[in-house]
């Protein structure tokens, strides 16, 4: 244990369990090291699961010289996370200030150690079939994508060095709907 808190290393998974190799300061607020084991709720009923937001990401360095001492991935401290997170900040960027040219050495961020924003999207469609005739039937759909039309944010920008590191810049798709008429013989 490095101290770094450095998150999941690897993630492996059955039809029962779902297995994380790393180092976490604390899961679900419960101090772990090592493996983290997470059970369907029928194998534990009376334990929860992990609560992550969305897919990890990784703090790095835009325009770095490993000949001068640069590194990929700035230092790291603080946890950088923040309470409530805005598309305009999602992170604290002050929790990672770039590894000083001459220092030679890595940077303390570690590998996937902030979650990016979560995906919540309702898919609904209405399928209609009539018999036109013996062999001929006519098949109306109405579909709907991300339903409640909720904003689906992407990842921040995790360059440091860029003008919106920190900030979700993109989204993902507002509601779409399509209708369809598909004859069949």
């Amino acid at each position: 244990y490095t101290g770094q808190t450095q998150a999941a290393w690897d993630v492996t998974a059955n039809g029962d369990y779902v297995v994380l190799g790393g180092e976490f300061p604390t899961v679900n607020g419960v101090g772990q090291q090592g493996l983290v084991r997470f059970a369907k709720r029928s194998a534990a009923p009376k334990l929860q699961g992990a609560r992550v937001t969305g897919a990890p990401f990784t703090p790095k360095v835009a325009n770095y010289d490993v000949t001068t001492g640069g590194a990929a991935r700035p230092d790291r401290i603080a946890s950088g996370v923040l309470t409530n997170p805005t598309p305009d900040q999602w992170f604290d960027r002050t929790a990672f200030p770039p590894v000083p040219v001459g220092a030679f050495h890595f940077g303390s961020s570690g590998r996937n150690i902030l979650d990016g924003p979560g995906l919540q999207t309702v898919n609904f469609s209405i399928v209609k079939n009539t018999a036109v005739t013996e062999r001929l039937h006519a098949q109306l759909r109405a579909e709907f994508f991300n339903l409640l039309d909720h904003n689906n944010f992407n990842q921040p920008d995790n360059y440091f060095g860029s003008p919106s590191f920190g900030q979700v810049v993109s989204a993902g798709s507002p509601r779409r709907i399509q209708f369809a008429l598909k004859f069949l013989f």
